[in-house]
């Protein structure tokens, strides 16, 4: 007699670590340190444009972040990266959800070397890092 095996668990490990690489492809991605250049919008409106070498920089590792000022640490702790449809965008998008929670959410984008950080709400802003570690 042969062992009754539902189909559709042989296909969770498969997803499984068909996957796993896109996860680990994201949050590497993000990891290291960014240093701002650029932000647009917000409750103040306008742009704004930062020289390299302004102190003000986000660090991401495999689960937390830090973001330093001046040389000093101004706000830490834990994210993971969230899928789901953006209320701007209306597409799905990956989310930076900070522990503890903070809201707005912010989703992000990464092209070469920048990072790309949208506030999801309207006249939520924008602000461009570019990678130097």
């Amino acid at each position: 007699m042969r062992p009754n095996i539902s189909l559709p668990f042989l296909f969770l490990p498969i997803l499984f670590f068909i996957s796993l690489p896109i996860l680990a492809q994201t949050s590497k991605s993000l990891k290291g340190t960014w240093e701002i250049r650029s932000q647009a919008g917000g409750l103040k409106g306008g742009n704004k444009t930062f020289p390299k070498g302004n102190g003000n920089f986000m660090e991401f590792s495999s689960n937390e972040y830090k973001h330093i000022y001046k040389g000093k640490v101004i706000e830490k702790g834990k994210y993971i990266i969230v899928r789901k449809v953006s209320s701007l965008s209306r597409k799905t998008e990956e989310f930076i959800q900070y522990l503890p929670s903070k809201s707005p959410l912010e989703f992000y984008s990464i092209k070469s070397d920048s990072l790309f950080m949208f506030t999801d709400i309207r006249g939520g802003g924008q602000h461009v890092y570019v990678k130097i570690k």
